[in-house]
């Protein structure tokens, strides 16, 4: 199936004009004191800027909406700058929905040279045909993020050792589930299925995979730290030698009547459900780390901001989670939706999605691809997001 990885674009800096910014954010945010010293006077073309630091809080998701509400009705062009952070996929999700959206984002590092400071408020500030996302080094370099064409690895058996567990979150669920019975069957692995659900609300069709599968079953929120860390050491399973981290929750939704309690609710389980899992294991015996992000962290699609941003937010965490895990290959998988089984399977929309433009990837090819992203290469250096699309 088609797999793309990043890479980076140049991209040349447009017009320079001057406009009158309204921040939102920390007065301590490094490019603050220069917005202010090229802001045009009161009167002049109008903007909106969000400025975040370089990790996520919760406190974020209201600035956010803050934002891409007063450009709604202020006009102007909308702007985030960041360290790291994030939060580009909701404010381009809202563009799609809005096209008298303005949107730039801009990226930087998290204790950027003044003369990356320079580059970004001038990024801000210009005209032109630009992208809505992009990167300035510390060197001034702009560059924005392109998809190449890539291979996945082929199956890996030696890598992973039979006599090891894979915990498998949202394991009760259509993929958590057929990823555990895969998985077991290629490399030996023993599942542990962490879900909310109870082995007894399966569907039939999930009933029989289960049956079939000797696994060990944790009734659990993802998100309890210590309920996941008491349950994990109670266990009589295997040491973990590897995560899949499948769990999520569906929220769709146009970005202006989304809340910041929902955005809370889709970061929850994808971010801190990861830091969980990984808080409850030994991080010297891991040796993969797989998540399930989505595609729309990377390309923005009408009402699926809040599921957008969590997904992005998941892949920040996932490749911010390898610098940890020396000896383990991490991939945060960004994949189109899943036709055969998965949320947007269960709740009806793949045949609404492909009218949006998404190709859903088969069950099979999917779990194909699974199976082979387990032999991506150790380390940090080579911890990376894989767009993963149907065929």
């Amino acid at each position: 199936m088609p797999a793309f990885l990043p890479r980076r674009i140049p991209v040349p800096p447009g017009e320079f004009r001057r406009r009158c910014w309204h921040l939102i954010g920390p007065d301590t945010h490094p490019v603050v004191a220069e917005l202010r010293a090229r802001s045009a006077p009161p009167g002049s073309a109008h903007g909106t800027a969000i400025l975040l630091g370089a990790e996520f809080g919760w406190e974020d998701n209201a600035r956010l909406l803050d934002g891409i509400a007063a450009a709604g009705r202020d006009g102007g062009r909308l702007a985030l700058v960041h360290l790291g952070a994030g939060g580009a996929s909701l404010l381009r999700a809202a563009a799609k929905e809005d096209p008298a959206l303005d949107v730039r984002c801009v990226e930087l590092s998290a204790e950027p040279s003044a003369r990356a400071i320079r580059v970004a408020v001038s990024l801000l500030n210009s005209e032109g045909a630009l992208p809505s996302l992009a990167q300035v080094g510390d060197d001034g370099r702009i560059t924005t993020t392109g998809w190449c064409p890539a291979e996945l690895p082929p199956v890996v058996t030696g890598r992973t050792r039979t006599g090891r567990s894979v915990v498998v979150t949202g394991g009760l669920g259509g993929l958590g589930l057929r990823a555990a019975v895969v998985l077991s069957k290629v490399y030996g692995l023993h599942p542990i299925l962490i879900d909310v659900l109870e082995p007894a609300q399966l569907p039939p069709g999930s009933a029989r995979h289960l049956s079939g599968l000797s696994a060990t079953v944790l009734t659990a929120d993802v998100t309890d730290r210590h309920g996941i860390a008491r349950l994990l050491s109670t266990t009589d399973a295997p040491p973990v030698g590897a995560v899949v981290h499948c769990a999520g929750l569906l929220t769709g939704g146009p970005v202006a009547t989304t809340t910041t309690t929902a955005l809370v609710r889709a970061q929850r389980v994808k971010v801190a459900g990861l830091e969980a899992v990984l808080a409850a294991i030994d991080p010297a015996e891991l040796r993969q780390l797989i998540t399930f992000g989505s595609i729309t962290a990377e390309e923005p699609h009408r009402s699926l901001g809040c599921y957008g941003l969590a997904n992005e937010l998941l892949r920040r965490s996932t490749i911010r989670a390898a610098a940890g895990l020396p000896r383990c290959s991490t991939v945060a998988a960004q994949w189109s939706l899943w036709s055969g089984a998965g949320m947007a399977q269960q709740a009806g929309a793949v045949q609404q999605a492909r009218r949006m433009g998404m190709t859903p990837v088969p069950l099979r090819a999917g779990m194909n691809a699974l199976v082979r992203l387990f032999g991506w290469p150790p380390g940090p250096a080579d911890a990376a997001p894989v767009l993963l699309y149907g065929g």
